[in-house]
């Protein structure tokens, strides 16, 4: 593998020098790698994405309503603040 494709994570496992496949799968289930991959903010971005790669159609539209409800109630709360801000400036 290329060097220039590594990426150095805060993840350690501790393993002898040349372990076996079944050492180095011990090791990493005695350090909790998976768990903490899972937690990790990278890990959670990669799962989400595969998350919503495996969305049907019908799933998708849902996603995308919800966005736009959920940027409508932004929209609302922003113009509320705006306004009141408004009003204390032009009195």
């Amino acid at each position: 593998m290329n060097f220039k494709r590594l990426s150095l994570t805060d993840l350690k496992v501790d393993i002898p020098r040349m372990p076996t496949k079944n050492q180095l799968a011990v090791a990493i289930e005695s350090a909790d790698v998976y768990n903490k991959w899972a937690n990790n903010s990278w890990g959670r971005k990669l799962i989400d994405q595969k998350k919503r790669a495996s969305l049907n159609d019908w799933e998708r539209f849902k996603v995308m309503v919800a966005r736009v409800k959920r940027g409508k109630n932004s929209l609302a709360h922003l113009r509320r603040i705006f306004y009141a801000r408004w009003s204390l400036c032009t009195s």
